[in-house]
């Protein structure tokens, strides 16, 4: 029998204070009915000494070029947009769950979006490229030294022709659907069909000049940024039944979105979690690492931590990010799991996204578009490609900062790289597709997310492996060992999954899922 101070028991133990798991206990001591759980103990352990997991707002300084005066802003570390904020149609809402939260903290009298919001994009940018990027005029493009102007006829030529490459994809996949081989598409990679495809798409057009074809990749290079893996990992179902095949973007088409306005958020995303921790903020410890996870022999769960707690639950819900669950579920669950659960864990992706936020002494680029799309010459091409995303939020203020995004194949790359490494990768390229120099005496500051190697982690995002199917996501949805322990975050999550609506709503779902199993403990 354990007894003391380092023994605790409770009716709810959740583990993780991410999105998943506040939401979780939120919605489990503050029904949405408007009942108080009073009586219901539950605790929260997080391993790190913070709340909020992938959501990690941190102040940044800079020097403000016009003024001369050092400012401070929120950089988000992790999970950084709000995408979408809904839409009603017919009278029927489809909001952003992140606005419900962000009205939570916005003052009296003031609205969300004036308060919170800072509107980047009308819509899917990575997605949208023509209707939103270039005839937005949201994006800066440089190849090989030179700006190409939006309203160029090269970038029409090349938005057809991605286009075309896209329907002919979808053809694909929609004769593998009629043959009915559909489970195909599951095993098959965007980048396999892309590639069988480009010559034959390619060679129909006489018109093709090498800015055309060097133009027509970084489309596709855009959506892996959206997916946050590369084409030879993204299956070719995941991606036509979310993106139907269209001659034209100009129109919504819900991809992981929502409709309206992409946005970055103001005072940084931790004000989307904040009113959760301020509901359940007297339940959570802190700097307490989960070890192991036990099935109780009559009932209930115990689950045992670093510093030697020892937390006995009738009910469990683990919200450990999956990319930790791969490499410790064999420990860290010493009752098993279901076949189905640890296959569907095993099927996922954990992205590869890092953020190389770089501070300059000068604005060399004397551009406010929020997006630079850089491409390189060829033959100087290295370990991060061909293609580079780069966001300029912050040039309207006058403060010289970018953020380059390495995901694919280059965060892949950049992986346990070292920051000067991976600084001078950034800047080559940036040199390269530009046409400056030294950059690397104009840079006094490079910060670098580290998501993939943070052992609390162990990845970007979760997303679908060739091969997985919405099976594998519904197996890990399903309650485990008679339902004493439940597994949420936003790898459990088909539609939405590496969003932070995703691990909200993962969250919501298992406090149902906690509420039955409870009920049958009575």
């Amino acid at each position: 029998m354990t007894n003391g101070t380092n023994y605790k028991k409770v009716n709810v133990l959740i583990i993780g204070a991410g999105a998943a798991g506040l939401q979780c206990a939120s919605k489990l001591l503050f029904p949405d009915d408007g009942t108080v759980e009073g009586e219901m103990s539950l605790m929260i352990l997080e391993a790190r000494n913070r709340v909020g997991g992938r959501i990690y707002t941190a102040t940044q300084t800079a020097t403000k070029l016009t003024t001369g005066e050092t400012v401070s802003f929120p950089r988000d570390i992790g999970a950084a947009w709000l995408h979408g904020t809904g839409s009603v149609t017919e009278g029927i809402e489809d909001q952003n769950p992140m606005l419900r939260l962000l009205q939570e903290t916005t003052p009296l009298g003031q609205s969300v979006a004036e308060y919170h919001l800072k509107p980047i994009f009308k819509g899917n940018g990575w997605t949208r490229p023509d209707t939103i990027l270039h005839k937005d005029g949201r994006i800066a493009l440089y190849r090989k030294g030179e700006r190409i102007r939006n309203d160029s006829p090269m970038i029409r030529a090349a938005i057809e022709r991605h286009y075309h490459i896209q329907l002919e994809i979808a053809k694909v996949a929609d004769h593998l659907d009629e043959i009915e081989e559909g489970k195909q598409t599951q095993r098959l990679s965007m980048g396999q069909v892309r590639s069988e495809l480009i010559e034959t798409t390619v060679g129909e057009e006489k018109e093709d000049s090498s800015l055309v074809g060097d133009l027509v990749p970084f489309y596709a290079f855009l959506s892996e940024n959206w997916h946050g893996i590369s084409e030879d990992d993204l299956q070719l179902d995941f991606v036509t039944r979310m993106e139907p095949p269209m001659q034209t973007d100009e129109l919504y088409v819900d991809e992981g979105d929502y409709e309206g306005p992409h946005c970055k958020l103001n005072h940084g995303m931790e004000k989307v979690i904040e009113p959760l921790y301020n509901r359940v903020a007297d339940r959570i410890h802190l700097n307490e690492q989960v070890m192991t996870v036990s099935r109780r022999p009559d009932s209930g769960v115990r689950i045992q931590t670093s510093s030697g707690l020892t937390v006995d639950a009738d009910c469990c819900i683990s919200t450990i990010p999956v990319g930790c669950l791969q490499k410790q579920y064999k420990t860290l669950f010493t009752s098993p799991l279901t076949n189905e659960a640890i296959e569907g864990i095993q099927s996922l992706n954990t992205g590869f996204y890092k953020k190389v936020f770089l501070t300059f002494d000068e604005m060399f680029w004397q551009t406010e578009e929020p997006v630079l799309g850089l491409v390189r010459t060829a033959d100087q091409a290295d370990e991060i490609g061909r293609y580079l995303l780069v966001y300029n939020f912050l040039a309207k203020d006058s403060i010289p900062c970018l953020e380059a995004i390495l995901c694919g194949n280059s965060g892949k790359w950049a992986v346990s790289k070292s920051d000067d490494e991976i600084r001078t990768a950034v800047l080559n390229f940036i040199e390269d597709a530009m046409n400056v120099e030294n950059l690397a005496s104009k840079c006094v500051a490079c910060d670098i997310s580290r998501w993939e190697e943070d052992p609390f982690t162990l990845g970007a995002y979760s997303s679908y492996k060739l091969g997985t199917s919405e099976r594998h996501v519904e197996a890990m949805q399903e309650p485990q060992w008679d339902g004493d322990l439940i597994i949420a975050g936003e790898f459990t999550e088909d539609e939405d999954m590496g969003s932070v609506f995703a691990a909200l709503f993962s969250g919501e779902r298992a406090a149902l899922q906690v509420r039955e199993a409870l009920k049958k403990k009575v």
